[in-house]
Protein backbone atom coordinates (compact mmCIF):
# COMPACT_ATOMS: atom_id res chain seq x y z
CA UNK A 1 0.00 0.00 0.00
CA UNK A 2 1.10 3.47 -0.24
CA UNK A 3 2.08 5.52 2.74
CA UNK A 4 -0.25 7.37 3.17
CA UNK A 5 -3.04 4.64 2.89
CA UNK A 6 -1.00 2.96 5.04
CA UNK A 7 -0.52 4.89 7.78
CA UNK A 8 -4.53 5.58 7.97
CA UNK A 9 -5.00 1.73 8.37
CA UNK A 10 -4.85 -0.25 12.00
CA UNK A 11 -1.98 -3.00 11.96
CA UNK A 12 -4.64 -5.27 12.69
CA UNK A 13 -7.00 -4.69 9.68
CA UNK A 14 -3.67 -4.88 7.72
CA UNK A 15 -2.56 -8.45 9.24
CA UNK A 16 -6.11 -9.84 9.21
CA UNK A 17 -6.17 -9.20 5.14
CA UNK A 18 -2.69 -11.29 4.83
CA UNK A 19 -2.97 -13.93 7.45
CA UNK A 20 -6.97 -14.31 7.33
CA UNK A 21 -9.11 -12.61 4.66
CA UNK A 22 -6.80 -13.88 1.65
CA UNK A 23 -7.41 -17.50 3.19
CA UNK A 24 -10.83 -17.04 2.98
CA UNK A 25 -10.81 -15.17 -0.15
CA UNK A 26 -9.27 -18.58 -1.55
CA UNK A 27 -11.74 -21.40 0.20
CA UNK A 28 -14.93 -19.31 0.04
CA UNK A 29 -14.24 -17.73 -3.00
CA UNK A 30 -12.13 -19.29 -5.16
CA UNK A 31 -13.00 -22.84 -4.41
CA UNK A 32 -16.50 -22.16 -4.57
CA UNK A 33 -16.41 -20.67 -7.83
CA UNK A 34 -14.92 -23.85 -9.25
CA UNK A 35 -17.33 -25.74 -7.34
CA UNK A 36 -20.36 -23.66 -8.63
CA UNK A 37 -19.52 -24.37 -12.20
CA UNK A 38 -18.96 -28.14 -11.65
CA UNK A 39 -21.83 -28.80 -9.70
CA UNK A 40 -23.96 -26.83 -12.04
CA UNK A 41 -22.58 -29.04 -14.95
CA UNK A 42 -23.38 -32.50 -12.96
CA UNK A 43 -27.01 -30.98 -11.62
CA UNK A 44 -27.64 -30.18 -15.76
CA UNK A 45 -26.28 -32.93 -17.43
CA UNK A 46 -29.29 -35.13 -14.29
CA UNK A 47 -31.76 -32.96 -15.57
CA UNK A 48 -31.23 -33.44 -19.50
CA UNK A 49 -30.90 -36.97 -19.09
CA UNK A 50 -34.40 -36.75 -17.41
CA UNK A 51 -35.58 -34.34 -20.27
CA UNK A 52 -34.78 -37.44 -22.95
CA UNK A 53 -36.41 -40.14 -20.48
CA UNK A 54 -39.56 -38.07 -19.16
CA UNK A 55 -39.93 -34.26 -19.63
CA UNK A 56 -42.74 -34.32 -17.21
CA UNK A 57 -40.86 -35.29 -14.76
CA UNK A 58 -37.58 -33.31 -15.45
CA UNK A 59 -39.81 -29.87 -14.86
CA UNK A 60 -41.61 -31.65 -11.92
CA UNK A 61 -37.89 -31.83 -10.42
CA UNK A 62 -36.79 -28.75 -11.68
CA UNK A 63 -39.71 -26.56 -10.19
CA UNK A 64 -39.86 -28.25 -6.90
CA UNK A 65 -36.14 -28.89 -6.19
CA UNK A 66 -34.55 -25.90 -8.33
CA UNK A 67 -37.10 -23.43 -7.57
CA UNK A 68 -37.05 -24.18 -3.71
CA UNK A 69 -33.26 -23.84 -3.76
CA UNK A 70 -33.58 -20.57 -5.72
CA UNK A 71 -36.54 -19.10 -3.95
CA UNK A 72 -34.05 -19.68 -0.41
CA UNK A 73 -31.60 -17.87 -1.54
CA UNK A 74 -33.38 -14.67 -2.63
CA UNK A 75 -34.55 -14.66 1.18
CA UNK A 76 -31.26 -15.72 3.15
CA UNK A 77 -28.71 -14.21 0.75
CA UNK A 78 -29.11 -10.40 2.22
CA UNK A 79 -28.40 -12.48 6.01
CA UNK A 80 -25.21 -14.41 4.70
CA UNK A 81 -24.01 -10.93 3.49
CA UNK A 82 -24.90 -9.43 6.53
CA UNK A 83 -23.53 -12.52 8.65
CA UNK A 84 -20.49 -11.90 6.19
CA UNK A 85 -19.88 -8.51 7.30
CA UNK A 86 -20.36 -9.76 11.23
CA UNK A 87 -17.41 -12.08 10.72
CA UNK A 88 -14.91 -9.87 8.71
CA UNK A 89 -15.54 -6.70 11.65
CA UNK A 90 -15.12 -9.57 14.38
CA UNK A 91 -12.28 -10.96 12.98
CA UNK A 92 -10.39 -7.79 12.51
CA UNK A 93 -11.34 -7.03 16.22
CA UNK A 94 -9.92 -10.06 17.35
CA UNK A 95 -6.88 -9.50 15.79
CA UNK A 96 -6.24 -6.19 17.35
CA UNK A 97 -7.21 -7.19 20.54
CA UNK A 98 -4.83 -10.31 20.41
CA UNK A 99 -2.02 -7.71 19.08
CA UNK A 100 -2.73 -4.67 21.72
CA UNK A 101 -2.69 -7.68 24.63
CA UNK A 102 0.99 -9.21 23.23
CA UNK A 103 2.05 -5.54 22.60
CA UNK A 104 1.03 -3.88 25.80
CA UNK A 105 1.87 -7.08 28.12
CA UNK A 106 4.36 -5.05 30.57
CA UNK A 107 2.24 -2.40 30.95
CA UNK A 108 -1.49 -4.15 31.60
CA UNK A 109 0.14 -6.82 33.97
CA UNK A 110 1.58 -3.79 36.06
CA UNK A 111 -2.19 -1.93 36.18
CA UNK A 112 -3.88 -5.14 36.33
CA UNK A 113 -6.00 -4.72 33.28
CA UNK A 114 -5.21 -7.91 31.90
CA UNK A 115 -9.00 -8.82 32.21
CA UNK A 116 -10.52 -5.81 30.02
CA UNK A 117 -8.58 -6.87 27.25
CA UNK A 118 -9.49 -10.38 27.42
CA UNK A 119 -13.27 -9.37 27.78
CA UNK A 120 -12.22 -7.25 24.54
CA UNK A 121 -11.31 -10.33 22.88
CA UNK A 122 -13.99 -12.25 24.36
CA UNK A 123 -17.00 -9.94 22.42
CA UNK A 124 -15.46 -9.88 18.90
CA UNK A 125 -14.39 -14.01 19.33
CA UNK A 126 -17.70 -14.42 20.20
CA UNK A 127 -19.56 -12.65 17.25
CA UNK A 128 -17.45 -14.03 15.23
CA UNK A 129 -18.19 -17.66 16.05
CA UNK A 130 -21.82 -16.66 15.50
CA UNK A 131 -21.72 -15.68 12.48
CA UNK A 132 -19.62 -18.96 11.36
CA UNK A 133 -22.63 -20.96 12.84
CA UNK A 134 -25.47 -18.95 11.04
CA UNK A 135 -23.26 -19.53 7.74
CA UNK A 136 -23.12 -22.92 8.07
CA UNK A 137 -26.79 -23.31 9.10
CA UNK A 138 -28.00 -21.43 6.66
CA UNK A 139 -25.90 -23.26 4.10
CA UNK A 140 -26.92 -26.49 5.02
CA UNK A 141 -30.70 -26.13 6.49
CA UNK A 142 -32.03 -26.12 2.94
CA UNK A 143 -31.00 -29.56 1.89
CA UNK A 144 -33.16 -31.34 4.66
CA UNK A 145 -36.25 -28.84 4.33
CA UNK A 146 -36.34 -30.18 0.11
CA UNK A 147 -35.67 -33.42 1.18
CA UNK A 148 -38.47 -33.54 3.23
CA UNK A 149 -40.63 -31.41 0.74
CA UNK A 150 -39.93 -33.97 -2.05
CA UNK A 151 -40.67 -36.89 0.11
CA UNK A 152 -44.11 -35.64 0.69
CA UNK A 153 -44.49 -34.31 -2.67
CA UNK A 154 -43.42 -38.58 -3.90
CA UNK A 155 -46.35 -39.27 -0.98
CA UNK A 156 -48.71 -36.74 -2.38
CA UNK A 157 -48.16 -38.18 -5.81
CA UNK A 158 -48.57 -41.92 -4.65
CA UNK A 159 -51.86 -41.20 -2.49
CA UNK A 160 -53.41 -38.88 -5.80
CA UNK A 161 -52.79 -42.29 -8.47
CA UNK A 162 -53.74 -44.67 -6.12
CA UNK A 163 -57.01 -42.86 -4.60
CA UNK A 164 -57.89 -40.39 -7.21
CA UNK A 165 -56.67 -41.98 -10.59
CA UNK A 166 -57.26 -45.59 -9.07
CA UNK A 167 -53.99 -46.52 -10.72
CA UNK A 168 -52.45 -49.66 -9.54
CA UNK A 169 -49.70 -49.93 -7.77
CA UNK A 170 -47.76 -52.20 -10.30
CA UNK A 171 -47.66 -49.27 -13.07
CA UNK A 172 -47.48 -46.22 -9.76
CA UNK A 173 -44.07 -47.81 -8.97
CA UNK A 174 -41.38 -47.56 -11.98
CA UNK A 175 -41.88 -43.89 -11.97
CA UNK A 176 -41.93 -43.00 -8.61
CA UNK A 177 -38.78 -45.36 -8.25
CA UNK A 178 -37.36 -42.85 -11.38
CA UNK A 179 -38.96 -40.05 -9.28
CA UNK A 180 -37.09 -41.14 -6.27
CA UNK A 181 -33.74 -41.97 -7.79
CA UNK A 182 -33.47 -38.51 -9.95
CA UNK A 183 -34.52 -36.52 -6.93
CA UNK A 184 -31.91 -38.84 -4.57
CA UNK A 185 -28.74 -38.41 -7.21
CA UNK A 186 -30.32 -34.17 -8.48
CA UNK A 187 -30.61 -33.18 -4.48
CA UNK A 188 -27.17 -33.10 -3.59
CA UNK A 189 -25.68 -31.75 -6.66
CA UNK A 190 -28.40 -28.71 -6.55
CA UNK A 191 -27.17 -28.52 -2.33
CA UNK A 192 -23.61 -28.14 -3.55
CA UNK A 193 -24.72 -25.18 -5.78
CA UNK A 194 -26.52 -23.54 -3.37
CA UNK A 195 -23.85 -24.05 -1.04
CA UNK A 196 -21.21 -22.19 -3.02
CA UNK A 197 -23.41 -19.56 -4.00
CA UNK A 198 -24.01 -19.29 0.16
CA UNK A 199 -20.50 -19.24 1.01
CA UNK A 200 -19.49 -16.66 -2.35
CA UNK A 201 -22.10 -14.84 -0.65
CA UNK A 202 -21.20 -14.76 3.14
CA UNK A 203 -17.20 -13.79 1.78
CA UNK A 204 -17.93 -10.88 -0.32
CA UNK A 205 -17.33 -8.23 2.25
CA UNK A 206 -13.66 -9.01 3.01
CA UNK A 207 -13.66 -9.84 -1.16
CA UNK A 208 -14.44 -6.78 -1.57
CA UNK A 209 -11.85 -5.31 1.45
CA UNK A 210 -8.89 -6.85 -0.57
CA UNK A 211 -9.74 -5.72 -3.74
CA UNK A 212 -9.67 -2.15 -2.73
CA UNK A 213 -6.86 -2.56 -1.45
CA UNK A 214 -5.78 -4.46 -4.67
CA UNK A 215 -6.40 -1.46 -6.64
CA UNK A 216 -4.08 1.29 -4.95
CA UNK A 217 -1.56 -1.26 -4.08
CA UNK A 218 2.16 -0.29 -5.47
CA UNK A 219 4.52 -2.53 -6.93
CA UNK A 220 7.20 -3.59 -4.84
CA UNK A 221 10.70 -1.80 -6.84
CA UNK A 222 13.55 -4.41 -5.45
CA UNK A 223 15.78 -3.66 -8.72
CA UNK A 224 15.39 0.10 -8.10
CA UNK A 225 19.21 1.68 -8.78
CA UNK A 226 20.34 3.77 -5.75
CA UNK A 227 20.64 7.44 -6.54
CA UNK A 228 21.35 9.79 -4.09
CA UNK A 229 21.77 13.51 -3.84
CA UNK A 230 24.75 14.96 -5.83
CA UNK A 231 24.44 18.49 -5.21
CA UNK A 232 21.32 20.13 -3.66
CA UNK A 233 18.35 19.21 -1.80
CA UNK A 234 15.08 21.76 -2.07
CA UNK A 235 12.51 21.87 0.58
CA UNK A 236 9.55 23.81 -0.85
CA UNK A 237 7.44 26.19 -1.14
CA UNK A 238 5.34 23.06 -0.43
CA UNK A 239 1.86 22.82 1.32
CA UNK A 240 0.82 19.49 2.73
CA UNK A 241 -2.26 18.22 4.54
CA UNK A 242 -3.12 15.42 6.05
CA UNK A 243 -6.04 13.13 4.74
CA UNK A 244 -9.52 14.08 5.33
CA UNK A 245 -7.84 16.94 8.15
CA UNK A 246 -6.87 20.21 7.95
CA UNK A 247 -3.83 19.62 10.15
CA UNK A 248 -0.16 19.36 8.14
CA UNK A 249 2.73 21.53 6.92
CA UNK A 250 3.53 24.91 5.23
CA UNK A 251 6.50 25.55 3.90
CA UNK A 252 6.14 29.30 2.41
CA UNK A 253 10.09 29.29 1.67
CA UNK A 254 12.42 27.09 -0.03
CA UNK A 255 14.90 25.65 2.21
CA UNK A 256 18.11 24.95 0.29
CA UNK A 257 20.25 22.20 1.35
CA UNK A 258 23.59 21.41 0.20
CA UNK A 259 25.14 18.17 -0.60
CA UNK A 260 27.17 17.29 2.67
CA UNK A 261 25.46 19.17 5.12
CA UNK A 262 24.54 18.67 8.21
CA UNK A 263 21.42 20.06 9.06
CA UNK A 264 19.30 19.86 12.54
CA UNK A 265 15.53 19.97 12.64
CA UNK A 266 14.12 21.92 15.91
CA UNK A 267 10.93 22.26 17.15
CA UNK A 268 8.34 21.44 19.63
CA UNK A 269 6.47 18.09 20.25
CA UNK A 270 3.83 18.09 17.52
CA UNK A 271 5.11 21.12 15.94
CA UNK A 272 5.25 18.89 12.46
CA UNK A 273 8.92 17.68 12.76
CA UNK A 274 8.48 13.88 11.96
CA UNK A 275 5.71 15.27 9.15
CA UNK A 276 8.52 17.14 7.28
CA UNK A 277 10.96 13.75 7.43
CA UNK A 278 7.99 12.00 5.67
CA UNK A 279 7.93 14.23 2.93
CA UNK A 280 12.08 14.91 2.83
CA UNK A 281 11.76 10.70 2.49
CA UNK A 282 9.22 10.57 -0.13
CA UNK A 283 6.80 8.52 2.17
CA UNK A 284 4.20 11.41 1.56
CA UNK A 285 3.46 13.82 -1.42
CA UNK A 286 2.94 17.42 -0.88
CA UNK A 287 -0.68 18.60 -2.40
CA UNK A 288 1.00 21.76 -3.47
CA UNK A 289 4.81 21.85 -3.98
CA UNK A 290 6.94 19.63 -2.58
CA UNK A 291 10.63 18.40 -2.91
CA UNK A 292 13.66 18.43 -5.07
CA UNK A 293 16.46 16.63 -5.34
CA UNK A 294 19.33 17.60 -7.90
CA UNK A 295 16.52 19.94 -9.68
CA UNK A 296 14.46 16.66 -9.91
CA UNK A 297 11.18 16.66 -8.44
CA UNK A 298 11.10 13.84 -5.64
CA UNK A 299 8.02 11.80 -6.98
CA UNK A 300 7.83 8.53 -8.85
CA UNK A 301 10.97 6.62 -10.04
CA UNK A 302 13.39 9.47 -8.49
CA UNK A 303 11.31 8.78 -4.94
CA UNK A 304 12.47 5.17 -5.27
CA UNK A 305 15.77 5.36 -6.22
CA UNK A 306 16.35 8.55 -3.40
CA UNK A 307 14.82 5.89 -0.64
CA UNK A 308 17.58 3.48 -1.76
CA UNK A 309 20.36 6.14 -1.31
CA UNK A 310 19.21 6.99 2.56
CA UNK A 311 19.75 6.13 5.92
CA UNK A 312 16.63 6.74 8.47
CA UNK A 313 16.34 5.79 11.49
CA UNK A 314 12.98 6.29 13.11
CA UNK A 315 11.84 7.30 16.59
CA UNK A 316 10.94 3.62 17.12
CA UNK A 317 13.09 1.32 15.77
CA UNK A 318 11.91 -1.47 13.94
CA UNK A 319 13.46 -5.05 15.41
CA UNK A 320 12.75 -8.86 14.08
CA UNK A 321 12.71 -11.44 15.81
CA UNK A 322 15.84 -12.33 14.64
CA UNK A 323 19.51 -12.40 15.07
CA UNK A 324 21.55 -9.29 15.90
CA UNK A 325 23.34 -9.40 12.39
CA UNK A 326 19.93 -10.09 10.24
CA UNK A 327 18.80 -7.22 11.92
CA UNK A 328 21.49 -4.75 10.66
CA UNK A 329 21.47 -6.24 7.28
CA UNK A 330 17.80 -6.26 7.71
CA UNK A 331 15.94 -7.66 4.43
CA UNK A 332 19.10 -8.81 2.98
CA UNK A 333 19.49 -12.85 2.63
CA UNK A 334 22.05 -14.60 4.62
CA UNK A 335 24.33 -15.08 2.36
CA UNK A 336 24.96 -12.32 0.91
CA UNK A 337 25.42 -10.62 4.49
CA UNK A 338 28.56 -8.84 5.12
CA UNK A 339 29.96 -9.13 8.11
CA UNK A 340 32.68 -7.18 7.64
CA UNK A 341 30.37 -4.18 7.05
CA UNK A 342 27.66 -5.19 9.91
CA UNK A 343 30.68 -5.23 12.27
CA UNK A 344 31.83 -1.73 11.58
CA UNK A 345 28.80 -0.27 11.42
CA UNK A 346 28.05 -1.50 14.53
CA UNK A 347 31.23 -0.07 16.27
CA UNK A 348 30.21 3.21 14.84
CA UNK A 349 27.17 2.91 16.26
CA UNK A 350 28.95 2.15 19.76
CA UNK A 351 27.17 -1.43 19.80
CA UNK A 352 29.86 -4.01 18.61
CA UNK A 353 30.84 -4.26 22.18
CA UNK A 354 28.08 -5.19 23.91
CA UNK A 355 27.13 -7.46 21.13
CA UNK A 356 30.76 -9.28 21.13
CA UNK A 357 30.55 -9.45 24.98
CA UNK A 358 27.33 -12.03 24.55
CA UNK A 359 27.91 -15.95 24.20
CA UNK A 360 26.48 -15.81 20.56
CA UNK A 361 27.70 -12.45 19.58
CA UNK A 362 26.05 -11.14 16.19
CA UNK A 363 23.75 -14.61 15.81
CA UNK A 364 21.95 -13.49 19.60
CA UNK A 365 18.52 -13.39 19.08
CA UNK A 366 16.97 -9.93 19.71
CA UNK A 367 13.43 -11.48 20.74
CA UNK A 368 9.97 -10.13 20.09
CA UNK A 369 10.49 -6.67 19.40
CA UNK A 370 13.83 -6.43 20.60
CA UNK A 371 12.98 -7.19 24.55
CA UNK A 372 16.42 -9.38 25.34
CA UNK A 373 18.24 -5.43 24.82
CA UNK A 374 17.86 -2.36 26.64
CA UNK A 375 16.21 0.63 25.14
CA UNK A 376 19.71 2.25 24.10
CA UNK A 377 20.95 -1.07 22.70
CA UNK A 378 17.88 -1.43 20.27
CA UNK A 379 18.19 2.31 19.14
CA UNK A 380 22.06 1.40 18.52
CA UNK A 381 21.04 -1.19 16.44
CA UNK A 382 18.73 0.52 14.50
CA UNK A 383 21.54 3.29 13.80
CA UNK A 384 23.79 0.55 12.83
CA UNK A 385 21.16 -1.02 10.45
CA UNK A 386 21.34 2.72 8.95
CA UNK A 387 24.90 3.07 8.40
CA UNK A 388 25.60 -0.87 6.76
CA UNK A 389 25.01 0.14 3.27
CA UNK A 390 26.86 3.40 3.15
CA UNK A 391 23.98 5.87 2.47
CA UNK A 392 24.66 9.32 0.60
CA UNK A 393 21.92 10.79 3.29
CA UNK A 394 21.78 10.13 6.74
CA UNK A 395 18.31 11.07 8.33
CA UNK A 396 17.73 10.34 12.63
CA UNK A 397 14.56 11.02 13.76
CA UNK A 398 15.62 11.63 17.68
CA UNK A 399 17.16 8.72 17.03
CA UNK A 400 19.42 9.28 19.96
CA UNK A 401 17.06 10.14 22.78
CA UNK A 402 17.12 7.23 24.50
CA UNK A 403 21.36 7.48 24.73
CA UNK A 404 23.27 9.16 27.43
CA UNK A 405 25.07 12.35 26.75
CA UNK A 406 28.36 10.81 26.50
CA UNK A 407 27.18 8.14 24.10
CA UNK A 408 25.23 9.79 22.48
CA UNK A 409 28.00 12.05 21.33
CA UNK A 410 30.83 9.63 20.33
CA UNK A 411 28.10 7.59 18.45
CA UNK A 412 27.41 11.33 16.21
CA UNK A 413 31.61 12.16 16.62
CA UNK A 414 32.23 8.22 15.06
CA UNK A 415 29.33 9.01 11.87
CA UNK A 416 30.76 12.46 11.53
CA UNK A 417 34.59 11.67 10.91
CA UNK A 418 34.29 8.19 9.16
CA UNK A 419 32.06 9.62 6.48
CA UNK A 420 32.55 13.87 6.72
CA UNK A 421 30.97 14.31 3.40
CA UNK A 422 27.67 12.66 4.42
CA UNK A 423 24.70 14.58 4.49
CA UNK A 424 22.98 14.83 7.97
CA UNK A 425 19.71 15.72 8.67
CA UNK A 426 19.01 15.26 12.24
CA UNK A 427 15.82 15.98 14.75
CA UNK A 428 16.56 16.55 18.52
CA UNK A 429 15.79 18.16 21.32
CA UNK A 430 18.86 17.75 22.80
CA UNK A 431 21.25 20.93 22.50
CA UNK A 432 24.80 19.99 23.06
CA UNK A 433 25.41 17.44 20.39
CA UNK A 434 24.57 19.01 17.16
CA UNK A 435 27.51 22.07 16.96
CA UNK A 436 28.94 20.60 13.89
CA UNK A 437 25.06 21.40 12.16
CA UNK A 438 25.49 24.47 9.38
CA UNK A 439 21.82 24.74 9.43
CA UNK A 440 19.03 24.74 11.61
CA UNK A 441 15.32 24.25 10.36
CA UNK A 442 13.02 25.24 12.54
CA UNK A 443 9.25 23.81 13.07
CA UNK A 444 6.94 25.42 14.83
CA UNK A 445 2.96 25.06 14.75
CA UNK A 446 3.24 23.46 11.13
CA UNK A 447 5.26 26.05 9.48
CA UNK A 448 8.88 24.74 8.43
CA UNK A 449 11.40 27.86 8.47
CA UNK A 450 15.55 28.31 7.52
CA UNK A 451 16.89 29.33 10.67
CA UNK A 452 20.71 29.48 9.34
CA UNK A 453 23.68 29.07 11.16
CA UNK A 454 23.85 26.19 14.06
CA UNK A 455 23.27 29.02 17.13
CA UNK A 456 21.25 28.93 20.53
CA UNK A 457 18.07 28.39 19.12
CA UNK A 458 15.86 29.26 22.28
CA UNK A 459 12.62 28.20 23.12
CA UNK A 460 11.17 26.26 20.85
CA UNK A 461 13.83 23.26 21.31
CA UNK A 462 11.72 22.17 23.78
Amino acid sequence: LPFEDFAQRNSADLATGVLSEVDVLVNKGLLQYIRLFAYTAVASAMLLMLVIINPWLALVLLALLGGGYAVLYMVVRGMLAGWGAVRQKANEQRYQATNETVRGRRELSVLGREKAYLQAFQKPSLAYTRALTWHQTLAETPRFLLEGVAFAAMVSVLIFALVVQRESLVNILPMLGLYAYAGYRLLPALQQVYAALSTTRFAAEGKQLLFADLHIAQPTSQAVTARGMQSHLEIGPLRYRYPNSDIGLNCPNSIHIPAGAKVRVIGPTGAGKSTLLDLVLGLRQAQEGGIIIDGEPLEGHRALAWQRSLGYVPQHIFLADDTVAHNIALGIPEADIDMAAVQQAARLAEIHNEIVARPEGYNTQLGDQGARFSGGQRQRIGIARALYHLPSTLILDEATSGLDPRTRAQVLSNIFQAYPGLTVILVSHDTESFAQCELIVRVHQGMALLQGASVSTGPLDL
